[in-house]
């Protein structure tokens, strides 16, 4: 945000616990910025290495349009880490939650037809619960089929309260 790019560079200490965007990692630009958690870029990274490591060639993608930088750093990891990334469906958030399942519903359809089998998923907390539903209508959970959430505790909570995937 605007915000924290100004004071970091006006010399405010600024430390962020959302700030993802690999732009304020440039220490000699913004000298007083910290964060809490890591930059998109390396974060990205970090999962696709995981996803090599388990041999898995190739996944989709499920993102909402609040993490298209991270999106954007995914792809580009991937590349790098030599898998490839069969599709990636953003969705909109709309203006009731009946609008944004149509689009996350919309997005879960595209990766039901891509024919991946191990997806990503990097969809706001709130929009869960229309993911895991979505995912479920399409047959796209159990046996065959792999989830990779990024935010553990986002799923874990959501799981927990007796939502289902698979």
């Amino acid at each position: 945000p605007l915000s924290i790019v100004a004071a970091a560079s006006g010399g405010m200490p600024v430390v962020s616990y959302w700030a993802d965007s690999a732009l304020l990692a440039d220490n000699v630009q913004y000298p007083n910025f910290a964060r809490t958690i890591p930059a998109s870029d390396m974060e990205a990274y970090s999962t696709v290495s995981v996803i090599k490591e388990l041999g898995w060639n190739n996944f989709a993608f499920i993102y909402s349009v609040a993490r298209s930088e991270w999106f954007r750093a995914l792809s580009e990891a991937a590349a790098r880490v030599g898998i490839r990334l069969v599709t990636a469906q953003k969705y909109e958030l709309g203006a009731s939650d009946e609008e944004t399942f149509r689009s996350i519903e919309q997005a879960v359809a595209a990766v039901a037809n891509s024919g991946a089998r191990i997806i990503l998923e990097a969809v706001d907390y709130n929009e869960f619960p229309h993911l895991v539903r979505a995912a479920e209508a399409h047959n796209l959970t159990g046996r065959g089929y792999q989830w990779v959430s990024p935010n553990r505790q986002q799923a874990t909570t959501v799981l927990a309260r007796g939502d289902s995937l698979g």
